[in-house]
């Protein structure tokens, strides 16, 4: 599923709220969640003759549980005096689909999670998160129109941030239209807005805006390409705006059932109140169904990014992951999955110099035991490691925990 485009800076697509997301008592950055969004990505609507068959279990009411307990050494993330806890979370979903996304006729999902989140010795720091997402589509014969939008209302440390209070709400709203003049010919306009606003008065808002247009082009009912130009602005608490063009180039192919292909690649220009600068932007993501109960993915992105400590200063930030899923026999799944993010500060506005460097890794084993279909539990663990080169930040964290999942 492709999402919605990001904020102005590191952040979970929106899109993700949607699946299924393990390992829900990790409070800590999870630069896995930055690993794995692919930024800037927008909501394309999807060739019919690569989308499976419609599921009717899949129509009405989606309704379900997550429960989870971990064990965390650094809830703060602070690199010089770590405290730890067990952090409870529970976070049950309701939600509501018809259609089928992508297929003809019309198609509609909401989804609401709210989230508790109890810190057993750490109380003041117990808060209920929320996400609400919503997505609807109408395609008709040659033409179609897709909205997707949300809302989320976030507590959980960043790797940005270390221990500044991150409490914070989001939105993010894209609506897209598209004419298929030809069979194989698309043309497409869309718009979109996103918007962090930060508690704490010290941190930087942002608020982005975009119009995007393209051009389409399916190859094959398995290869589709996409030529994209977007224009947009980046409003900016207590820093001059930001305005940005980029062009891409977008290749989604699936040859066969084992593997799945989705590429974006191009150029974006920034022009700050102090000059401006031209550099290279990709996302992408390749999995692969090596064999029955194998499966691998490795994906990464290269963007820039605003500063929600430093105001005036962007990032330069590369990311790259990889992952493996084995089943073990007809209940038990393991998987692992690890990563690297590398964030590059940079002055774009106002004096002094920009100088921090982050390097972040993490690692993730995890073990999934599945009772029903409906039901499952797992156990995790998870190291995380920021070296960066500014001695207020940078950090270890280690995480232990189990959680499940109960779908009704």
């Amino acid at each position: 599923m492709i999402g919605l485009a990001a904020p102005a800076r590191a952040q979970q697509s929106l899109d993700n709220l949607v699946e299924y997301q393990p390992a829900v008592t990790e409070p800590a950055a999870a630069v896995d969640q930055r690993v794995e969004a692919a930024v800037g990505e927008p909501l394309y609507l999807p060739p019919r003759e690569i989308e499976p068959p419609p599921d009717p279990t899949d129509q009405g009411w989606d309704i379900g549980v997550q429960l989870g307990a971990a064990y965390n050494d650094n809830i703060f993330l602070s690199r010089t005096s770590p405290e730890s806890d067990v952090i409870v979370r529970v976070t049950p979903k309701i939600g509501w689909v018809n259609g089928r996304e992508g297929g003809e006729g019309g198609y509609l999902s909401i989804i609401y999670r709210p989230s508790g989140v109890i810190y057993l010795d750490h109380g003041s720091e117990n808060r209920i998160d929320h996400e609400l997402v919503v997505a609807a589509s109408y395609e008709g014969r040659r033409t179609g129109v897709a909205y997707k939008g949300g809302f989320r209302r976030l507590g959980d440390p960043q790797s940005e941030l270390g221990g500044l209070n991150s409490d914070r709400t989001e939105y993010a709203n894209e609506i897209r239209l598209i004419w298929r003049p030809k069979e194989k010919i698309g043309v497409q306009v869309a718009a979109g807005q996103t918007t962090q606003d930060y508690d704490q008065a010290v941190l930087t808002d942002a608020d982005s805006s975009y119009f995007e247009a393209g051009l389409e082009y399916a190859y094959s009912p398995k290869t589709r390409f996409l030529v994209a130009y977007r224009n947009g602005r980046t409003e900016i608490d207590r820093a001059p705006k930001q305005t940005f063009q980029q062009a891409t180039v977008q290749m989604i192919w699936q040859p066969r059932e084992k593997w799945k292909v989705n590429l974006r690649a191009g150029i974006e220009s920034r022009d700050y109140v102090q000059g401006g600068d031209t550099y290279g932007v990709f996302d992408g993501r390749v999995e692969w169904a090596a064999r029955a109960g194998t499966s691998l993915f490795v994906a990464g992105y290269r963007r820039e990014d605003v500063s929600a400590v430093f105001a005036g200063q962007n990032m330069e930030v590369l990311g790259v992951s990889a992952g493996l899923r084995q089943k073990l026999g007809e209940h038990w799944v393991a998987t692992l999955e690890g990563g690297y993010e590398s964030s590059d500060y940079k002055r774009v506005a106002g004096t002094g110099a920009a100088n921090r460097s982050d390097e972040v890794i993490f690692v993730r084993p995890a073990l999934e035991y599945s009772v029903t279909d409906d039901f499952r539990v797992g156990a995790f663990y998870r190291y995380e490691r920021n070296s960066s080169n500014n001695v207020a930040f940078g950090y270890d964290n280690h995480q232990l925990g189990v959680d499940l999942e109960y779908e009704f």
